[in-house]
């Protein structure tokens, strides 16, 4: 990789205004070490991790069910990146998941919560959570509120459960 293409990675890793469509666009595939980092930190407190632009579910044109697998590592690891950025610590037990898509249309339940398939991927990567099963998870809470199309994003807010 070229030292041009590594400074173009960490600039955008560093930013938080990422969003899916500039990531997969650009064709990251790399970025440089360091940048994907996992949490040590155990956090007592709430975990907010916003992912701007359109999460797309199993069904239409960009879905997870027709979408090539070198499409969908892609969105997979532009799904880790922005997460990355947002890290603060972790939660090791278990946990309560907000999952809120900011949409201009509503998508049917069983894909909006589809698409949270690779979003659950990324934080147990990242080590913010220790699984995405439901002995870890055990309350999942998804909720669609209507935007404007600029303002579409989905927020995982994570919660302790004791």
């Amino acid at each position: 990789m070229s030292n041009q293409r590594k400074k173009t990675n960490q600039q955008m890793a560093k930013s938080k205004n990422w969003t899916m469509e500039d990531i997969v666009k650009k064709g990251i595939t790399e970025v440089e070490p360091g940048i994907f980092r996992s949490s040590n930190h155990v956090s007592n407190t709430p975990s907010l991790f916003v992912v701007k632009g359109i999460v797309h579910g199993l069904n239409g044109s960009n879905g997870l069910l027709r979408s090539h697998w070198t499409k969908r590592k892609k969105v997979k690891e532009a799904i880790t990146a922005i997460i990355s950025c947002q890290v603060k610590g972790s939660h090791q037990g278990k946990v309560r998941v907000t999952y809120t898509g900011y949409k201009v249309s509503f998508m049917d339940w069983d894909n909006f919560c589809s698409s949270f398939k690779q979003i659950g991927d990324a934080l147990v990567a990242l080590k913010v959570i220790k699984d995405d099963n439901p002995s870890v998870i055990i309350e999942f809470i998804p909720k669609q509120i209507k935007s404007k199309r600029n303002e579409q994003r989905v927020e995982i807010f994570i919660e302790d459960l004791k």
